[in-house]
């Protein structure tokens, strides 16, 4: 059994390559040690008007599962795909109430969408799973299990710190597209946390970006092995709420940090700002202000803040009612 390193998991999201294909099987491998017995699934989807998601797929010790995502994305319209795929940020076990409450989104009865997801008589595969993203874009883990068993829940903690990364990696380079990451960035800084360029737009996030540096080079210190969970949790998904920290390792082999703007997707949340929308979007997830702050790159009590201002601004009464809001960015992702 593979040795249980969740930093790695996050080196691996923030790692640059020009292939998507290669970083998907990048974060495949690193995520040996939460194996259930029959291999892993790191699949991205995103969600476009008009015509069905892209999906790129990797697998370790899956072989089988990328072709049967392939099909399972040909036959579900993008509506269901979506809904399947609401990034409600907790790991979950698959099973029959999973599947019921998949059905139950998609407006289909319990045989109606195991006839169309399969494998029929066999029933459900087990697996401990996980959604991550927002707007068009989706990221997901999934764990597949040779018998009914889960991860531990230290390991879910981890898991979801983990998706967080995965999910705003995997916007920031639908964003970028075929642009290298260097081209354009927003700041570059090394290792130690020196910054080395910074863009006039990025100059009032100095400090902030330096800060984000020295938290991520800690958390990949002495601290990865005495302490797991806190090294994953001093190493935030996201910047000030906006930018995103990518590795390249220059040809020398010095290890450059850049900075890139890649605030979460939900344009139609138009009388809001930036945070604010993303933290209307989360709440109606079910996302914990916690696991909101952490995802954001911002203080709990300002994750809370913006929460309430979103509130106010949609003349809604409490955050549940968000739900209603957010409910159409759900079932069509590429409004977001």
């Amino acid at each position: 059994m593979a040795r249980f390193d969740p930093v790695a998991l996050l080196e691996a999201t923030a790692r640059w390559e020009a292939d998507p294909q290669a970083w998907l099987q990048g974060i495949a491998e690193s995520t040996r040690a939460l194996d259930l017995g029959c291999g892993r699934v790191v699949y991205t989807l995103t969600f476009h008007r008009g015509r069905r998601p892209s999906l790129v797929a990797a697998e370790d010790g899956a072989p089988g599962w990328p072709a049967e995502l392939e099909r399972l994305n040909a036959v579900f319209s993008p509506a269901a795909t979506a809904l399947v795929h609401v990034p409600i940020g907790r790991v979950r076990s698959h099973g029959a109430r999973i599947v019921q409450e998949n059905a139950a989104r998609t407006g289909m009865t319990f045989d109606e969408y195991m006839r169309i997801a399969g494998p029929g008589a066999s029933g459900p595969p087990l697996a401990d799973f996980a959604h991550g993203g927002s707007g068009r874009d989706r990221a997901s883990f999934v764990a597949l299990a040779d018998r009914p068993r889960s991860l531990s829940p230290a390991r879910k903690r981890v898991l979801e710190h983990f998706l967080a990364h995965f999910a705003s990696m995997a916007r920031l380079r639908r964003r970028l597209g075929q642009t290298p990451a260097d081209r354009g960035a927003d700041a570059v800084l090394d290792g130690q946390g020196k910054l080395l360029h910074a863009e006039r737009r990025a100059e009032g996030a100095r400090e902030t970006l330096v800060d984000a540096v020295l938290r991520s080079e800690r958390a990949r210190g002495p601290l990865r092995r005495q302490d797991p969970e806190t090294a994953t949790a001093t190493w935030r998904a996201l910047v000030a709420g906006e930018y995103t920290l990518v590795e390249s390792v220059e040809r020398d082999g010095k290890r450059l940090l850049l900075a890139r703007k890649n605030a979460p997707d939900a344009r139609a949340l138009t009388a809001l700002n930036t945070t604010e929308a993303a933290c209307a979007y989360f709440t109606a997830l079910g996302h914990p202000q916690k696991l909101i702050a952490y995802e954001l790159g911002i203080s709990p009590s300002a994750a809370a803040r913006s929460t309430r201002a979103a509130v106010a601004k949609l003349r809604l009464r409490t955050p549940e009612e968000l739900v209603r809001v957010i409910g159409p960015l759900l079932q069509d992702p590429a409004r977001g």
